[in-house]
């Protein structure tokens, strides 16, 4: 039930924006294409030639658990079939979302992104009017034709789950549910160590429990956190996380084990005991570095251990380098050190060394746009003339054949091999004969071998050595911003600064059932990472996110809108048409016209049409199609880049440090 209904957690907030950038990434691929049990032939609209599909990706979250519910109760299924009735005056075949056989029983099903009392935050009242009225033409056509319906909703007036409400209209239309045994379906998922959804369920899992550690919980916690929720994937996964933490403790004691959190545990009860016995250690200062990455765990640790030895506790830390809220760590212990420990005295250490002050007022000023950070003014005696410098680069064309130099891995690392470039001829218009030391920074580990993939780089994993094949006499390490932390180099370049899903600042959120045993500081957007803007693929008639797949009734790859398509339908195989969007064409039975580049302009032209001017040659030009479809002209670019700041393709005769 976990990985067919509630392995991917639904969007359930109210923010519009978070809203897009979680469908933008969402995986929605169903369970019968992860078993390896989908494949698909279809004849590509363009090259008439057959295409196989091996991955079936659905629109939504809910079409997803449909699709896996049918799938396991052995309920064969197609997703969007074109339907053989036309919906009057549509100008696109109906393609309801699933068709489902049994036998010689045939019924379409359609999800609807509504409640059942016709209800949707994300839509507008006009919205509303156009997505029912959508919805009866579709209810209506199927009466007409004699063909069985059945729909659900995005949720019911019962309080019932979709999956009930599914399970009750199917045994009503005739449907046996004959489940796949639980064996069956597991053995298929073990069997590839591949499959995401024991990877990702083991690593939440692991996760999970190493922090339910390090916050010091005990078994009886999974109880309390069962009942303080009634989210039904959150209380599906405390009982799957439950058993295996049952069975990881049952493990270590049998094999006389400890992991490193039963060390902190461990040691805090000892203490504990030694309070009772009213015993006494002798030390009189207790000095605890990198504070401010300080767990509960070791919090209840140091405390454990003053108790004993009425010992000062000197705090030493950073709360501007607090990074490791993922593995623990607690920054309010820090920021409201007094507040937690009694009467405490603040001393600031505001001099340093380490960087130039050009480089403090940049970050300190970022940093403290959050209001909870410690407000503080370091000083460094260092002076560095503009001391950031970011370079720009056109990822976006393609590789071909064989040829690296395309693409975004080989755009990346030209853009670094520049900075290296520019890092040689400052030091050597400043006089210096070493070029120093060189640290490459990445958000992930692959950052490194992306660089190396290109070409332009060799990647040596131990030692975390970078080699330019241009500039092979330069010392360059290559590490992650975590493992660099603390640490101090002559120049640094920050790699895949973009704003993706893997970008940096990660856009990789924690899965909602981590909120149990993770105390992150979520005063701020990115508190722990770095902001910047940029732009995605997106719809451009209603805004939403873009998805770029196969879609088997029309035999072509188009980037549909994830909007519900009774809202906005929109289609097209070129993003770079604006809002031309894919149409049955109106002059030959099986043609679309998709949009084709006239060198100077776009226009829509049938796929029927061949090479030789024979076939079907309908086309529509854009203020035609404006006109038709009743659509405001809009010749701007539906795409913004980024702001360009220093384009590796542009000398520089002014170098800085």
């Amino acid at each position: 039930m976990f990985f067919a209904s509630y392995f991917e957690a639904p969007y359930e907030g109210a923010d519009l924006n978070e809203f897009f950038n979680k469908i933008a990434k969402a995986n929605y691929t169903t369970m019968r294409s992860e078993l390896d049990e989908f494949r698909l032939e279809v004849v590509d609209a363009r090259t008439k030639k057959k295409v196989t599909i091996q991955n079936e990706v659905l629109r939504s979250y809910q079409e997803v658990q449909i699709a896996n519910f049918l799938y396991l109760n052995n309920i064969d299924y197609e997703y969007e079939p074109i339907y053989p009735y036309n919906i009057t005056f549509s100008r696109k075949p109906y393609t309801p979302d699933f068709i489902i056989r049994q036998g010689d029983k045939v019924a379409y099903i359609e999800h609807f992104g509504v409640t059942e009392d016709g209800q949707n935050s994300r839509f507008t009242e006009e919205e509303l009017v156009k997505y029912k009225q959508s919805v009866n033409d579709k209810v209506k056509l199927h009466r007409e034709h004699g063909t069985t319906l059945i729909y659900t909703f995005s949720e019911f007036k019962d309080k019932k789950s979709l999956l009930k409400h599914l399970q009750e209209k199917l045994e009503i239309a005739g449907f046996e549910l004959k489940p796949r045994s639980n064996k069956e379906i597991m053995d298929k998922l073990i069997a590839s160590e591949e499959s995401r959804y024991v990877r990702k369920l083991v690593n939440l899992i692991c996760r999970f429990i190493t922090n339910f550690k390090t916050d010091g919980f005990e078994a009886n916690e999974f109880d309390r956190m069962y009942h303080s929720t009634t989210n039904v994937r959150s209380r599906l996964f405390l009982n799957i996380c439950q058993d295996c933490y049952l069975e990881y403790r049952r493990y270590l004691k049998e094999n006389n084990a400890v992991d490193f959190e039963d060390m902190i545990n461990e040691s805090a009860r000892v203490l504990r005991q030694v309070k009772e016995m009213k015993e006494k250690l002798h030390f009189k200062y207790i000095i605890v570095n990198e504070y401010q990455d300080i767990s509960r765990q070791r919090f209840d640790l140091t405390t454990a251990l003053s108790d004993v030895c009425d010992g000062k506790i000197i705090a030493v830390g950073d709360d501007w380098q607090s990074i490791y809220a993922f593995s623990g760590s607690d920054i309010s212990l820090f920021t409201k050190f007094q507040e937690k420990m009694g009467y405490a005295k603040l001393l600031k250490i505001v001099r340093t060394y380490r960087n130039a002050q050009d480089v403090i007022n940049i970050a300190g000023n970022f940093i403290q746009k959050n209001p909870t950070q410690i407000e503080k003014q370091l000083v460094s005696p260092k002076n560095i003339e503009d001391p950031v410098i970011i370079y720009t680069y056109d990822g976006s064309y393609k590789q071909r054949g064989d040829d690296r130099r395309g693409g975004v891995l080989y755009a990346t690392a030209n853009a670094v091999e520049t900075a290296l470039s520019q890092i040689i001829e400052y030091n050597r218009q400043a006089g210096k004969k070493d070029n120093g030391s060189i640290l490459l920074l990445g958000r992930y580990g692959f950052d490194g071998d992306y660089l190396e993939r290109s070409g332009l780089f060799e990647y040596k994993t131990r030692g975390s050595k970078i080699k330019s094949v241009k500039y092979p006499q330069l010392d360059i390490t290559f590490m992650t911003v975590h493992m660099a932390k603390g640490l101090g180099y002559d120049n640094v370049i920050v790699v895949n600064g973009k704003n993706e899903t893997y970008g940096f600042p990660s856009k990789i959120e924690d899965d909602p059932v981590l909120s149990f045993v993770i105390k992150g500081d979520n005063s701020i957007d990115y508190a722990e990472e770095i902001k910047q803007n940029s732009t995605r693929k997106v719809c451009p008639i209603c805004g939403y996110p873009l998805q770029f797949r196969y879609k088997n009734a029309y035999g072509l790859k188009l980037y549909m809108c994830t909007n519900d398509q009774e809202i906005c339908g929109f289609m097209t195989n070129d993003i770079k048409a604006g809002k031309l969007a894919i149409m049955k064409c109106d002059k030959c039975r099986d043609g679309y016209l998709i949009a084709k580049n006239a060198g100077n302009g776009y226009f829509l032209g049938c796929t029927n049409y061949k090479n030789d001017k024979t076939g079907c040659n309908n086309t529509i030009g854009t203020n035609e199609y404006f006109t038709l479809r009743n659509i405001e002209p809009d010749f701007a670019e539906p795409f913004v880049s980024a702001v360009r700041v220093v384009p590796v393709k542009e000398k520089k005769t002014d170098y800085k440090a």
